[in-house]
């Protein structure tokens, strides 16, 4: 097994930590929990995160070795070492059950927002914006109504759910703080949905990496908020320019309401890395192709990252003309 693709900010992970152990071990991923941080062993065709360590082996491969959550990990020279001991990391001839991963190889992708296509730190210009607003609501208001989606396109779904009626009730109210220029409370009232949602990475989860990408795209990721002000001037498109340095104080608060692998995702996202997906929303590709790259992203976990980036662009928590 190799791995053949990973991201820049995984690489350069391996290269400063020397050990670590695996985390848990799917059909399609293995994760590894390297001081701290956790990678991705992920199988071939997986979309690409920055925690992503994509293999040529197939779902089933993947499993075969017999890895199981607890076993060492090593990191030596180009090589993964897993299920070795510090004494048998130096000959691959040992006659003993160590997985060889070797990423000698791997080409390595920059998934930092801040270097994506023509972003500047002042966001995407405002035509691209507009642009960008119209092919999310292309791409929203059909297909799937699964997770926060459904909540954008007031689908009649989530009439009789009452978990999305509250989620629903929530996002209203954090449109409402946002179009105030509240980014206190804006900040407060989306990350009370951490850990909202089922699976690995939470819809909430999911929508609030959205959010802190939109807020790259727009460019107003950068201003500290002036404590005590509320901001009446903004239009419905544009949020506080505070919100991302009130986002950052406040997630950290929140984190223990999830995962440990949705909380990797949420770190990078307050890091400016994000999935290939996010980051090509810079270079402004149509509508199907936007569609089809974040369908590919878990059960909800890609359209729900859309949502978050919609209410980012739009201040809105539907798809209502804003």
């Amino acid at each position: 097994m190799r791995i053949v693709r990973t991201s820049v900010f995984a690489s350069d992970f391996l290269k400063i930590c020397p050990a670590g152990q695996v985390h848990s071990v799917y059909r399609r991923t293995i994760n590894l929990l390297l001081d701290g941080q956790l990678l991705a062993l992920q199988a071939d065709g997986s979309p690409l995160s920055p925690i992503s360590l994509l293999t040529d082996a197939a779902a089933p491969e993947l499993a075969e070795p017999g890895i199981r959550p607890g076993d060492p990990v090593w990191v030596t020279g180009d090589m993964l070492l897993i299920g070795s001991t510090p004494a048998g990391v130096h000959s691959s001839s040992d006659p003993d059950d160590t997985v060889r991963i070797s990423f000698a190889s791997a080409s390595c992708t920059d998934l930092s927002l801040a270097q994506a296509g023509s972003l500047s730190p002042s966001g995407l210009p405002e035509a691209d914006l507009m642009l960008l607003r119209s092919t999310l609501r292309q791409v929203l208001s059909s297909g799937s109504s699964d997770g926060f989606a459904g909540i954008l396109q007031d689908s009649p779904e989530i009439s009789g759910d009452l978990i999305r009626l509250a989620v629903s009730s929530r996002l209203s109210e954090a449109s409402r703080a946002a179009k105030a220029g509240d980014a206190g409370k804006t900040a407060s009232i989306l990350c009370s949905l951490i850990g909202v949602g089922t699976g690995l990475t939470p819809s909430g989860d999911d929508y609030l990496c959205g959010v802190l990408a939109g807020l790259r795209l727009a460019g107003i990721h950068t201003a500290a908020p002036v404590p005590g002000s509320v901001r009446t001037d903004l239009s419905a498109e544009q949020l506080s320019p505070g919100l991302f340095s009130a986002l950052q104080s406040t997630i950290p608060g929140f984190l223990d309401r999830t995962g440990e692998i949705s909380r990797a995702f949420l770190l990078c996202a307050l890091e400016g890395q994000f999935s290939e997906a996010v980051v090509s929303l810079a270079a402004q590709p149509a509508p199907e192709n936007v569609r089809v790259m974040f369908d590919a992203i878990g059960h909800s976990s890609g359209r729900d990252t859309l949502c978050g980036i919609w209410f980012a662009l739009t201040g809105s928590a539907s798809l209502d003309p804003v």
